[in-house]
C-alpha cells in the first residue's frame, strides 16, 4: 500500500521512504544576510562539526550550535539535519519555523534516520507545520516502529487501541505495546498491564498485568504506580497488601495525581495500610478536587477506558468503599458510556454494565437478561468479579426473566 502524504513531498510505502514531487510547496529556510563560504564535503570533518555543535548546545549556546549543525546538515549528515530540525522546531538559536523543521526532518528521514521519521509522524498527528492527518501519522509511525523506535511503537499501539487514523485492533495494539515495552518504555509497559487486566486483545491475566505494572512502576511511571497499587489493594494477581498500595499511592501523589489523592482519601478514611485519620482523609479529598478541577477542560469520561484505574476507583462507590474521583453529575449517562467501552471487549466494563442492569443502579432500569448477557461476556474473558457474581446470584432470579425475549 502506497500512502502519499499530502503536501509533504514524500511517500511512505512498505517501510520505505522516498521523496516525490511536492504538491504543496514547503517553506524554505530564511536566507542569510551574508553568503557563507562554499565548503565541499571532502574538506569537512563531519564528526568535528557534530562535536562542536553538541558542545555548544550543551553549554546553552544555541545560535552557535545551530551554525555547526547547519554546516554538517548542508554536507548531507542525517543526524545534523535532524538536530537542526529540532532547533527550528523549538526555536533554539534560530527563529521558530516548524515548516523548515519538517523539511529538514524529511531530508534526514530519506537517509533512514528513525528519530526524524518518528518526528514527522508527530507533526502529522498534532498538525504542526502541516495539516493534521492521523492516517499519515500512523504510516510514519509504522515505518519508525518497524525499524525499532520504542516511542513510535508505543504511539502506533495507541492508534490501534483508539482506532485513531487506523482501524481499531486490540491485537495489533497489544503487539506494538509489547515491542515498545520490551525496550523499557514505561508507558507501553503500563498499557500492556491494562490490556492483560482488562482482557483487551488477550484473555484476562492478572499475574501478567502485575508483572508489567511492576516494570512500569519501577521507572516511577505514575500510571504504573497507580495501577499496581490497585492490584495490591484488591489482591489481583498478587497478595493483598494495603501498606504497599499506600506506598505506591504516595509516590504517585508527589506528581499531583488525582487518582492517588482519591485512593489516599479512602486509605486514611478507612485506616487501610495506615492509621485511620479523618484529617488526612479530608486533606487528600481537597487535593483530589483541586487536581480534578485543573483538568475540567478534558473529557474525563472519554479518557477512562485507557486510564483504567480511574474506573476501578470510581467503582468503589458501588461497594460503599469511598467517594471515587468523579462528581455524580458526570455519571448521568454512565451506562451509555460503559456500553461503548464494553462493546470494544473491555471485560471490567462488561462486568460493571452487567452489575448495573442486575441492580438497577444509576441510570438504568433493572434488566436481568441484559445483566447476564454482559456478565457472561465478562466471565468468558476471565474477569473474576463477573465469575464470582454469577456464581453467587445466578440462582436468585427466575430463569424466565433471563431467557424471555
Amino acid at each position: 500500500m502506497l500512502l502519499i502524504v499530502s503536501g509533504s513531498g514524500y511517500a511512505c510505502a512498505q517501510g520505505q521512504i522516498s521523496r516525490e514531487k511536492r504538491s504543496i510547496a514547503v517553506k524554505t529556510p530564511v536566507q542569510k544576510s551574508k553568503p557563507e563560504k562554499t565548503v565541499t564535503r571532502q574538506s569537512v570533518d563531519i564528526s568535528q562539526l557534530m562535536f562542536k555543535a553538541k558542545e555548544e548546545e550543551d553549554n546553552g549556546n544555541y545560535s552557535a550550535a545551530a551554525n555547526w549543525y547547519r554546516q554538517a546538515a548542508d554536507n548531507g549528515n542525517a543526524e545534523a539535519q535532524y538536530q537542526l530540525g529540532n532547533m527550528y522546531f523549538e526555536g533554539k538559536g534560530v527563529s521558530k519555523y516548524q515548516e523548515v523543521a519538517l523539511d529538514l526532518y524529511y531530508k534526514s528521514a530519506e537517509q533512514g534516520n528513525i528519530n526524524a521519521i518518528k518526528k514527522i509522524g508527530d507533526m502529522y498527528y498534532d498538525g504542526i507545520g502541516v495539516d493534521k492527518n492521523s492516517p499519515a501519522a500512523a504510516e510514519w509511525y509504522r515505518v519508525a516502529a518497524e525499524k525499532g523506535h520504542a516511542d513510535a511503537q508505543y504511539y502506533l499501539g495507541n492508534m490501534y487501541y483508539d482506532g485513531d487514523g487506523i482501524d481499531k485492533n486490540m491485537e495489533e495494539a497489544l503487539k506494538w505495546y509489547r515491542k515498545s515495552a520490551e525496550q523499557e518504555h514505561s508507558d507501553a509497559q503500563n498499557m500492556l498491564g491494562i490490556m492483560y487486566e482488562g482482557g483487551l486483545g488477550v484473555r484476562v491475566d492478572y499475574n501478567k498485568a502485575v508483572e508489567w505494572y511492576k516494570k512500569s512502576a519501577g521507572h516511577r511511571n505514575i500510571r504504573g504506580e497507580i495501577n499496581l497499587g490497585l492490584m495490591y489493594y484488591y489482591g489481583l494477581g498478587v497478595e493483598q497488601n494495603y501498606e504497599e498500595a499506600v506506598r505506591l499511592y504516595l509516590n504517585a501523589a508527589e506528581e499531583d495525581c488525582y487518582e492517588a489523592y482519591a485512593m489516599l482519601e479512602i486509605m486514611y478514611g478507612y485506616g487501610r495500610g495506615v492509621n485511620k485519620s479523618e484529617t488526612e482523609s479530608q486533606k487528600y479529598y481537597k487535593l483530589q478536587m483541586n487536581s480534578l478541577n485543573r483538568t475540567k477542560n478534558n473529557n474525563y469520561t472519554q479518557r477512562l477506558p485507557k486510564f483504567y484505574p480511574s474506573l476501578r476507583i470510581w467503582c468503589m462507590n458501588l461497594d460503599g468503599q469511598g467517594v471515587g474521583v468523579l462528581p455524580v453529575k458526570n455519571l448521568t449517562k454512565l451506562s451509555e458510556w460503559l456500553l461503548k467501552v464494553a462493546e470494544q471487549g473491555h471485560a471490567y466494563s462488561q462486568y460493571l454494565l452487567g452489575y448495573m442492569y442486575y441492580t438497577g443502579r444509576w441510570d438504568v432500569s433493572r434488566d436481568y437478561k441484559k445483566a447476564y448477557e454482559w456478565l457472561g461476556k465478562a466471565a468468558a474473558q476471565g474477569e473474576w468479579l463477573a465469575e464470582q457474581f454469577l456464581e453467587q446470584h445466578l440462582l436468585d432470579v427466575d430463569k424466565s426473566l433471563i431467557t424471555s425475549p
